[in-house]
């Protein structure tokens, strides 16, 4: 399976000449193929400015003036030497990038070089760039802007960072060069990126840069983060995939139930979504899961660090951090990408209060603000004053989790010393990874890892392992039977497994790790899967073993598995297991059934040594031995094979056997009765005698005391009656939640229970809004005893589909206006 690959933003080759390879997704980029999406006035602008005739009026002109300037080097040139230094400073940068480029990293770079923008001939206010849209007014913006305005650059998004919405008209042009490419990125023609003359990269403004006692952070950290990642994908392959909504987003009860499970990873959260931003989980054939990309999963081992730092400075931008969430800023992606190319420019320790002196100077307040919300949602202020602690979280969160950068704080001072790792500038040759062997083999199947140790080729072999626990300097990983089998399965060989994990370690492998390993991997290859089998049943062996003669497999006592090509001998009864199955039992209101036609082979297996028969050939099931439970699906099981629902009480026993409802308590207890009950609990004589209270009105007398309880009423002159008044009249104790996603998962617990429902809701009520509109409110409130089918929605709104038992009305009841439940 292949899958065209995003375009990303390469490690720029600093302080040198040596210019790397264009991107190869630049291969086919041709500006006059793309004059279509800038709209016509944008395209007469361009055209002027890149060739040499300035009374360009018409969009074919256009075109042909942009095509012929660019297909002739000689031209090219003549471009090349009319660029404002600018112009020619930006497009340079660009090709050190490949020319598929971060626009961050251009406009950090010129904002700290204090290079000035082209003056540009036009009108900030109009709406012709990419046809809808205005030139961004943050300070700066127009170091980009104006480049893309003369088709210098190229954007990969339609909206972006560089051009604003006016928000005059309600359809605004919007477009992708590249699928799920982010909208920071800029291209550049590489017809005119090859004729740049090339030249050195000019310093920046350096900061004062001091000695420091904490190291830079090596690979083991990055290594740290490999390992992470590999865990995400992991527990994603373990639990069959990440359930998606009919909108294609994912399910929350599946994200809680996959980061419950990657509980060993500080902020799953950011693992999980770093794990989808590299496209590492892709919808399976139904399209209704993420499962992991199996070649993306090995290509992602197989990475050299170089290509994997570079992966990770790329999506660090884009993803949504504990910082983010916490400080709420208006453009966090962004100020990201300003910091990171700030990091990128240090060359040695500096402090705290100096970046963030610079990265003021370079970033516009305009960018720093965090907006505040009042309680109708509507827009506050905007406030600047969040900026330095998040700026002071980032430093010390996401950039140290990456391995980016190191704090060494400084409480005398308060001023604290960050140490950027030499990984931002692509300098790999000073954080090689250390020497020494990858893990430790214990025998008790653990293997201590230590990330700084690892190398590409160690990957595969850790997919063999689960992850217990990954800390800062080593990690803790187990084999087990599933993992090594999930390995296997991948392809990796069980004699390359085993000679890798002894070639990697500090110990040999134990003879009984070796032993337990190969008999693992033994069991698994004795396992073979027939795709579109046909299987015969015969009545007794004998029956069977005669048909052998005519070919097939013998399976189990009274089965043959035919040859591929084979078919049934005519007016056999078939079974099709690629379809729902048959439904043959008929169960009676007493739990008793009979079969009405062949019960498949997991039929077979839900009702072996769990029914009896009696003389009339009705069936009944029969509780579970000592110690033991049926399985959990046994009743949606039956359901799936029985002609009606099985009948409440039969599914109340099932239940209970099952462990799904906790079974009945019966306790003999002596109840006291009066209308002021609670008078009674509070007295200092009777209140150590009395037990838990039923209700306002009821009392229980604790056990072994109820005579002490009779002695001391009759002192206090209060000799109870012997006989006790019921209520006609109940309360009913109904379930109040006011939370939508709780109120739906109350109901599916109790449909996958088998239970009724007693429900207080409002009906829907469509009202008139306006001329012609309507709207949904609520109506009549009912009161009502339901048998709960299924949950459904519209959209994004959860509906229960139930059935009235008084009328047998089917019913369908919008969740969020149901004000009351009890179980019945």
């Amino acid at each position: 399976m292949t899958r065209k690959k995003k375009p990303e933003a390469s490690l720029p080759a600093p302080e040198s000449t040596a210019v790397p390879p264009l991107n190869p997704m630049l291969k086919e980029f041709k500006l006059e193929q793309f004059l279509e999406v800038m709209g016509t006035q944008h395209q007469l602008k361009a055209a002027r400015r890149l060739g040499t005739n300035r009374k360009v009026s018409s969009k074919l002109e256009a075109e042909r003036q942009i095509r012929l300037t660019l297909s002739e080097p000689r031209n090219v040139d003549d471009l090349v030497a009319r660029l404002h230094p600018t112009e020619l400073a930006l497009l340079q940068e660009a090709r050190r990038y490949g020319g598929v480029v971060n626009g961050w990293a251009l406009y950090v770079y010129a904002r700290l070089r204090g290079l000035n923008p082209p003056t540009q001939s036009m009108s900030t206010s109009s709406n012709y760039l990419f046809r809808d849209y205005q030139p961004a007014s943050y300070t700066g913006a127009s170091l980009i802007w104006s480049l893309l305005a003369d088709g210098l650059l190229f954007p990969v998004k339609v909206p972006n960072p560089w051009i604003s919405d006016s928000g005059y008209s309600y359809y605004k042009a919007q477009w992708e060069l590249f699928p799920g490419a982010p909208g920071h990125l800029l291209v550049a023609d590489p017809r005119l990126l090859t004729r740049l003359p090339l030249a050195p990269r000019p310093p920046a403004p350096a900061l004062p840069s001091e000695p420091a006692s904490t190291p830079a952070p090596g690979l083991g950290v990055l290594m740290r983060v490999r390992l992470s990642l590999a865990e995400v994908l992991r527990v994603v392959d373990h639990l069959g995939g990440l359930a998606l909504t009919k909108n294609g987003e994912p399910s929350k009860a599946g994200l809680k139930r996959i980061l419950k499970d990657l509980e060993t990873l500080k902020d799953p959260g950011m693992w999980l979504g770093i794990v989808m931003q590299l496209g590492l989980l892709i919808p399976d054939s139904s399209g209704e899961r993420l499962v992991p990309y199996r070649a993306g999963r090995q290509e992602l081992n197989r990475l050299p660090p170089r290509e994997f730092a570079g992966l990770l400075l790329n999506i660090l931008p884009r993803l949504d951090t504990a910082e983010d969430a916490r400080y709420r800023l208006t453009n966090p992606y962004s100020l990201r990408a300003c910091l990171l190319e700030l990091l990128r420019e240090l060359r040695g320790p500096v402090r705290e209060k100096a970046l963030k002196k610079q990265a003021e100077q370079v970033i516009p307040s305009e960018l720093r603000t965090s907006v505040t919300y009042d309680y109708y949602g509507r827009q506050g202020k905007q406030e600047v004053g969040k900026w330095d602690a998040w700026f002071a979280a980032t430093l010390r969160g996401v950039l140290v989790d990456f391995g980016l950068l190191s704090v060494q704080e400084d409480p005398g001072q308060g001023d604290a010393l960050l140490i950027p790792s030499p990984v931002l500038r692509g300098e790999f040759s000073t954080v090689a990874s250390e020497a020494g062997p990858a893990w430790v083999l214990q025998p008790n199947f653990e293997l201590l890892v230590y990330p700084a140790h690892l190398q590409p080729e160690h990957f595969a072999l850790l997919s063999a392992a689960e992850a217990v626990r990954i800390d800062e300097q080593t990690a803790t990983y187990r084999l087990t039977r599933d993992s090594v089998y999930t390995a296997l399965e991948s392809g990796l060989e069980v004699s390359d497994l085993l000679s890798g994990l002894e070639a990697g370690s500090a110990t040999p492998l134990a003879p009984a790790m070796r032993r337990t390993v190969q008999d693992w991997a033994a069991r698994r290859e004795r396992l073979v899967l027939h795709q579109h089998a046909t299987l015969l049943e015969y009545p007794t062996p004998a029956e069977r073993d005669t048909a052998l003669n005519k070919g097939g497999v013998a399976v189990g006592d009274t089965f043959l598995l035919l040859d591929a090509g084979r078919t049934p001998p005519v007016g056999t009864s078939i079974l099709k297991y690629d379809a729902p199955p048959s439904k043959p039992l008929i169960f009676k209101d007493s739990g008793e059934f009979a079969p009405d036609g062949p019960l498949d082979l997991t039929g077979r297996t839900l009702l072996a040594g769990r029914v009896t028969a009696n003389p009339e050939g009705l069936y009944r099931f029969v509780p579970p031995g000592d110690g033991q439970v049926y399985p959990r699906n046994l009743i949606p099981d039956l359901e799936a094979r029985s002609r009606k629902r099985l009948p409440d009480p039969l599914r109340f026993q099932l239940s209970v056997w099952s462990g799904l409802t906790p079974s009945p308590a019966v306790a003999n207890l002596t109840i006291v009765q009066h209308p002021q009950a609670q008078m009674l609990s509070k007295h200092p004589t009777l209140h150590p005698l009395l037990g838990p209270e039923l209700s306002a009105t009821l009392l229980t007398v604790q056990a072994g005391k109820e005579a002490a309880f009779l002695r001391a009423m009759s002192e206090l002159g209060l000799t109870p009656k012997q006989e006790m008044t019921l209520e006609k009249k109940t309360t009913e104790e109904l379930v109040v939640l006011t939370d939508t996603r709780k109120k739906r998962a109350f109901i599916e617990e109790v449909i996958q229970n088998g239970h009724n429902l007693l429900l207080h809701y409002y009906e829907e009520k469509e009202v008139h809004s306006g001329w012609y509109g309507t709207r949904i409110t609520q109506g009549k409130l009912r009161k009502e005893i339901l048998r709960p089918e299924k949950i459904d929605r519209s959209g994004s709104t959860p509906y229960l589909r139930a059935q009235v038992l008084a009328s047998g009305e089917h019913v369908r009841i919008r969740i969020a206006y149901v004000t009351g439940m009890a179980i019945r």
